[in-house]
């Protein structure tokens, strides 16, 4: 049985949740028509690595791609129409740690050959001591010794006797502890080295982990790149 108060009560709450769902209600925004993508070459990256013709966007999502006739059957009168005339469109790209001009600038004038060891580091070198006029700088870089056979970089002595004439720099990432050179040294603090090593240690054991590569798979899969706005790449 509800009193006189009860019933004051449950109509002041009632009240205030259709305030709040009509409230709610006014301030979403509209849902955005269906936008078309026809007459292109869409990239899908499946395992096939297939392309279609078109492909349907319904708010932030790709929700089918096929033939123009497919994506344009049963299109809603308001969608979208966008005919790309041959254009590609590919999936939202993102690299948080840019080397592109680097990279494209890296074999400008030569190529840079594989080498597996310091043997291949040294006839390199002296390829370049004919290549380039004396006391000019010879530099090699992104050459990883965790990759060289030896493991080690390569000497004072040895780069010496490759290039008598030439200063040499060899500039590459530190070895399998982190150390670079006979020397050591990492670009970090020695009062840190303990939290380092744990978080190391915590890296390990969570790349281990079924259940972490479980879920960082599924954060990769629905969140990561999201929202990935359309972006009209005339040069392509």
């Amino acid at each position: 049985m509800f009193t006189g108060r009860s019933i004051c009560h449950s109509q002041v709450v009632m009240t205030r949740l259709l305030f709040s769902a009509l409230l709610t209600a006014a301030t979403l925004p509209l849902s955005a028509a269906p936008t078309a993508l026809i007459n292109g070459r869409i990239v899908t990256v499946d395992d096939s690595f297939s392309l279609a013709e078109a492909m349907l966007i319904d708010g932030e999502r790709v929700v089918k791609v096929g033939s123009n006739a497919a994506i344009q059957e049963g299109l809603p009168a308001d969608a979208t129409l966008i005919d790309l005339k041959g254009a590609t469109v590919l999936p939202g790209l993102i690299d948080s740690h840019v080397h592109s001009t680097g990279a494209a600038t890296y074999e400008f004038d030569h190529i840079i050959p594989e080498m597996e060891t310091i043997a291949d580091v040294l006839a390199y070198i002296r390829t370049r001591t004919a290549a380039v006029p004396e006391g000019t700088w010879i530099g090699l870089s992104q050459v990883f010794i965790t990759r060289l056979r030896e493991q080690r970089f390569p000497t004072r002595a040895e780069l010496d006797e490759a290039a008598p004439k030439h200063p040499v720099t060899f500039r590459t990432g530190p070895d399998e502890r982190g150390l670079f050179g006979i020397y050591g040294g990492r670009f970090v603090a020695e009062t840190l080295m303990p939290l380092i090593l744990e978080l190391e240690q915590a890296y390990k054991d969570a790349k281990a982990d079924p259940s972490f590569q479980e879920e960082l798979d599924s954060f990769l899969e629905h969140y990561v790149g999201r929202p990935s706005p359309l972006y009209f790449a005339e040069r392509m």
